[in-house]
């Protein structure tokens, strides 16, 4: 299936990520940080990110900007979850380069149709 690079920094909340992606059949790599991403994306090809929006240091929306900046990566698809989904943050993480957001909390169903749906369209 698919790579997927979860950046999250609460452990619990990756691990139900990664459970959720694994079981749909998917390879995971996990980071803590966009730092840590960004690190892992310049060494590492993968289909699709799904970062934490409010981390400390660089958060979620500025690094999908930096990944939209990055050659070769501008068309990787990303989903920003995040527990703050006002109109004002959901314009900020589109005009970022976040294709998709999902609500906390999520239920891994709707966590698996918003990987599927990035998949299959390619954004």
């Amino acid at each position: 299936m698919a790579r997927i690079l979860i950046v999250e920094d609460e452990p619990a909340v990756a691990e139900v990520a990664s459970l959720v992606c694994r079981r749909d059949g998917h390879e995971v790599a996990v980071t803590r940080s966009a730092a840590a991403a960004l690190e892992a994306l310049r060494l590492e090809a993968f289909d699709l990110v799904l970062t934490d929006v409010a981390m400390e240091g660089m958060d979620g929306i500025q690094l999908a900007a930096e990944i939209r900046g990055i050659v070769g990566l501008e068309g990787l698809p990303i989903i920003g979850v995040t527990a703050l989904a006002t109109p004002t943050e959901r314009a900020e993480m589109e005009a970022a380069g976040i294709d998709a957001v999902i609500a906390k909390p999520y239920s891994g169903r709707a966590l698996a149709a918003a990987i599927a749906e990035l998949l299959s369209t390619g954004r």
